[in-house]
């Protein structure tokens, strides 16, 4: 863990050493366990940090309903490393972020103390942090000297923490669209 701190931290401190940059915003679906629908936003900076590879930026915050579980909204802060040989891209990224998260039941939420008493407790299950890592592929479908048009999707596990005391997995699919501003910073 602390290796993978010193990384993100140096890819931080390395960050702004490049010259040209790639700033979007983009919105897209939020999958959790891929069929329960959600929605996430978004606003990346990247910049090359050699040859095809790009350093991404990003804030994301989103929301999803899991039928007959729980409702989560969440914002996140993340990074990674792109691959962009042309118009497709890849890569793989982590990020942390906060998880509010509630439990959706139309007849209450109910708790079994150790003497085996049920009480009716708030549906609230609370802030977690989320920590996550990704993998990505996009590609550019439309592009002139202003902007871009790229159409992205992104497999990505997260965890919520301390859910119950515990680390709970989960899983999610992003889709989406992002409109890409270049500029340059010679």
């Amino acid at each position: 863990m602390k290796k993978i701190m010193l990384l993100f931290v140096a890819g931080l401190l390395a960050y702004g050493l490049k010259a040209q940059d790639r700033t979007s915003i983009g919105v897209g679906y939020f999958g959790h366990n891929i069929t329960h629908p959600g929605i996430v936003v978004q606003a990346e900076h990247a910049r090359p940090i050699g040859g095809k590879f790009l350093m991404p930026l990003r804030l994301a915050a989103g929301a999803y309903s899991h039928q007959r579980s729980h409702n989560a909204v969440f914002a996140e802060f993340g990074t990674g490393v792109r691959y962009r040989p042309g118009r497709f891209y890849a890569g793989i990224g982590g990020g942390l972020g906060l998880m509010a998260s509630w439990y959706n039941s139309d007849l209450g939420v109910f708790e079994v103390d150790a003497a085996g008493n049920i009480t009716e407790v708030s549906n609230a299950a609370g802030i977690d942090f989320m920590p996550s890592i990704n993998l990505e592929a996009g590609y550019t479908i439309l592009s002139n000297d202003q902007y871009d048009f790229t159409v992205w999707a992104r497999p990505r596990a997260f965890w919520q923490y301390p859910h119950n005391e515990r680390l709970l997995f989960h899983y999610a699919t992003e889709i989406g669209i992002s409109i890409q501003f270049s500029s340059s910073n010679n």
